[in-house]
């Protein structure tokens, strides 16, 4: 991964924040101060110490999320999470409101632990400064902030709720933090029991005894009246602020939590170089962990790799292909192309029952596809290489490399053209000789869905929060007009008229006449599409979804033409012939289906391998 990109890109969200919090704050306060003249320019040592916290902690906080979620992911469902979570079924509003209140209360417990003897040692430093103002909203500790923040965020992920909501929150969360940290003469009046507001949480932050252990709500004060923690006395304002002598400046305060274990550790030899060993091993653990974090698919964010070596791929039954990572099928639907978690890569074809290994990689494999016509594959994964292969003999043509982070996903077209994209958002077009034709970065953001045109005239990918077209020849991107969730997958046809996508909230999107024309939407499944296929002729549309069916739709009026059944889980790829009438689709529980139809039905589907 490009760390120094990353880092950057944090730097320069947080830049954009204190500048437009600034103005912002500047004219509130102005006219209504609730300690007029104790605003945070009247400090500067504290505001440069603040300005420190507001670069550094950020990207503390993140690294800890993610590691979190690592180890939450293995110790919860090793290599084998959910197909799909049920609370992601919920409309994003509903997921929100009920984050909200999850981490509010969650938040409120581990804030009152901070605040006992054990915990304050770190959370003072969040009370330390003495001109209270937006400015301290981000003087944490790290091990707080981390412990705190970070595993409430990583708690509602585990519960099942979508990363989306949590996205969206974000930028929501900072803001309102921010304006409870305000120098603000505000209680919302009626709504004070309901909502937290500057006054309450200065009494939180007051160095005054009646204020001492109240108001620990970050958002909704009714837990601290059910606790019996709320403290807002009418028409007072707390005025002193700080807690006990605490070094003013970043690192002086990265280091008071641990002043006096010199003491301990001089007493206590062998048990304190038994924690300089076990700090020493979470912490290269952890590392490791982030590292192959940032180096895997964000297909199912809970997936991780196994303890152990996963059992030879065999065409056998579902349970011998649990590791499967990635899955691709050719559009005449002979053939399945299968990635492995530990970085094999297998050549199926179907109606010879014969299976060969593909040169692999050295990581994980996050993507595999066929060319429009199976005549070639392409494998991508965490080692940052792109392999083509002749999907007829399994030999290696070409080897892709120049990716510095993971290649999440990887497209190829019958005439050899290939596109890459990575984690870092990086996509790299390739001509038939495997030498590299255009680069491009495309924000922060992982690419975790491609696909290109004949001869790379135009390619689609997917990000976070939305799609793009680009056309590397002329270097323009265009933002397609109305995928503005999570977009799993993506197609386009070979002359470039026509690109679809599959999104999260179950829409099929189809643009004709360019991107940035409104694209028709379609309600195509209950849950996300996972996969989506565009037939050579461009007529034809097939989608998967989380609800375990199959769809094939009219590419010219986005009219469903067959519902298939019978499949269930997560799926990696479909596709259709029109001239056979053959539907296939293959998936995370390693299992090949075709359905042959009929003029007069659906023939019912054939499950290769059990």
């Amino acid at each position: 991964m490009n760390w120094i990109e990353a880092v950057g890109g944090i730097w320069l969200q947080s830049a954009g924040w204190l500048v437009g919090l600034s103005l912002v704050f500047l004219l509130l306060t102005r006219f209504s101060p609730c300690n007029p003249g104790k605003n945070w320019w009247t400090d500067r040592r504290a505001a440069l110490t603040d300005l420190i916290y507001w670069l550094v902690l950020p990207l503390l906080t993140q690294a800890g999320r993610v590691a979190f979620l690592v180890v939450a992911a293995l110790l919860l469902y090793g290599n084998d999470p959910p197909a799909d979570f049920a609370l992601r079924r919920w409309p994003l509003w509903a997921q929100c409101l009920a984050i909200l209140v999850i981490q509010d209360a969650l938040m409120y417990g581990i804030h009152r632990l901070f605040h006992t003897r054990a915990g304050w040692r770190f959370h003072a430093i969040h009370h330390s400064p003495e001109v209270l103002d937006w400015t301290s909203t981000q003087r944490f500790h790290p091990v707080n902030a981390i412990a705190e923040f970070a595993l409430a965020d990583v708690v509602v992920l585990m519960m099942g709720f979508s990363p989306l909501a949590l996205a969206i929150l974000g930028p929501i969360n900072l803001i309102y933090s921010v304006m409870v940290h305000a120098n603000l003469n505000w209680t919302f009046g009626p709504l004070r029991y309901v909502f937290a507001s500057p006054v309450f949480h200065r009494w939180h932050h007051t160095s005054e005894a009646e204020g001492l252990d109240k108001n620990f709500a970050p958002t909704f004060p009714i837990f601290d009246l059910a606790f019996g923690t709320f403290h807002m006395p009418a028409g007072k304002r707390p005025e002193v602020y700080g807690a006990e002598p605490i070094p003013r400046g970043f690192v002086g305060q990265m280091i008071h939590p641990f002043r006096g274990i010199e003491t301990w550790a001089y007493r206590l030899p062998v048990l304190a170089s038994a924690c300089v060993v076990l700090v020493a091993g979470l912490t290269t653990g952890g590392w490791y962990s982030l590292d192959r974090a940032v180096n895997k698919p964000e297909l199912a964010a809970a997936e991780v790799p196994a303890d152990e070596p996963p059992a030879l791929l065999r065409f056998t039954p579902a349970e011998e292909r649990r590791d499967a990572s990635a899955v691709a099928i050719s559009a005449p639907g002979s053939r399945a192309l299968f990635g492995t978690t530990d970085g094999r890569v297998s050549l199926l074809d179907v109606g010879a029952n014969t299976e060969v290994a593909l040169e692999g990689h050295v990581r994980r494999v996050n993507a595999v596809a066929f060319s429009p016509d199976g005549a070639l594959a392409v494998s991508a994964g965490g080692d940052g290489i792109a392999r083509i292969s002749d999907a007829a003999t399994g030999k290696q043509l070409r080897s892709l490399a120049g990716h510095s982070a993971s290649v999440m996903c990887a497209a190829i077209g019958d005439d050899g053209w290939a596109v890459t994209g990575a984690v870092d958002g990086t996509v790299r077009v390739w001509n038939p000789e495997g030498l590299l034709a255009k680069k491009r970065t495309f924000g922060t953001g992982s690419i975790h869905a491609i696909a290109l045109a004949s001869a790379g005239v135009k390619v689609i990918l997917a990000q976070t929060t939305g799609a793009t077209v680009w056309e590397p020849t002329a270097d323009q991107s265009t933002e397609c007009a109305g995928a503005k969730t999570l977009v799993y997958c993506v197609a386009i046809h070979p002359d470039g008229s026509r690109a679809v996508a599959g999104d999260y909230e179950g829409r099929l999107l189809i643009w004709e006449s360019g991107p940035a024309r409104r694209a028709v939407e379609i309600e195509a499944h209950v849950g996300p599409v996972y996969a989506v296929a565009l037939g050579r002729d461009g007529s034809t549309i097939t989608t998967g979804g989380a609800d375990g069916t199959v769809k094939i739709w009219n590419a010219g009026t986005g009219a469903p033409i067959r519902e298939l059944d019978g499949y269930a889980g997560l799926m990696f790829s479909v596709s259709f012939d029109p001239v056979r009438r053959r539907v296939a689709a293959a998936g995370k529980d390693g299992l090949f289906r075709t359905w042959d139809l009929g003029e007069s039905g659906i023939v019912p589907a054939a499950a290769v391998g059990k």
